[in-house]
């Protein structure tokens, strides 16, 4: 169980460090941190879906409220 949330978060920490770069190159980080978080979190929940379990939309809206 602990290893396998260490592989989770450092998977996200990675994932994380990949999009800021992305972002950075395309001039999102400029003004626009509310479209890049949002962006980011859609990205990931994606991820989610694939790998471990389906998150229900409640539980998506919330993270995508959370981060406008």
């Amino acid at each position: 169980n602990v290893f396998l949330l260490a592989l989770v978060l450092g998977f996200i920490v990675e994932l994380f460090a990949l999009n800021v770069a992305r972002f950075e190159e395309s001039g999102f980080a400029q003004g626009q941190n509310g479209l890049a978080n949002t962006y980011f979190v859609k990205t990931l929940f994606h991820l989610f879906k694939r790998s471990l379990k389906e998150p229900s939309d409640e539980e998506i809206n919330k993270a995508l409220t959370k981060y406008k």
